[in-house]
């Protein structure tokens, strides 16, 4: 799930604490509570100018695609993947600039780490769901 946004907007931050939207998506694949905090993000500050999502990767190897709409005053992408099977890690980008000075970026390419949503204190893969209480700050794994 991701978001095209503005400055104004946040959906998740390296060190900082995760939304409950942020934690129900990444420890159990639920995307109501994220959607309608982008929702209502955008209504409240109209920092978010558009929602997307890509279909799941079924297995430990493949790709999927999506397309994303910018504006000149939301330029910036953010997105959060789940990791399956996983406590609560996920991947994703925190506000991407997709404008470099005046013109649109051509190409981008970013290599992604894995982060612990710091909700959830399992330890391994499949650990059984043990909030984190209380909970922790997002940290790269």
């Amino acid at each position: 799930i991701g978001v095209t946004h503005s400055s104004d907007y946040s959906m998740w931050k390296k060190n900082e604490y995760a939304s409950n939207g942020v934690r129900d998506f990444a420890e159990k694949g639920e995307a109501w509570v994220l959607m309608k905090e982008i929702e209502e993000a955008g209504e409240k500050i109209q920092s978010v100018h558009g929602i997307f999502s890509a279909a799941a990767i079924s297995s430990g190897t493949g790709q999927t695609s999506t397309e994303l709409e910018v504006h000149s005053r939301h330029p910036l992408v953010s997105f959060v993947v789940r990791i399956v099977p996983s406590p609560d890690w996920f991947v994703g980008i925190d506000s991407l600039n997709l404008c470099e000075g005046d013109h649109w970026m051509e190409e981008v390419s970013v290599d992604l780490f894995p982060y612990d949503a710091g909700t959830d204190s399992g330890f391994t893969f499949s650990s059984p769901n043990f909030a984190t209480i209380p909970q922790d700050t997002v940290t790269e794994v």
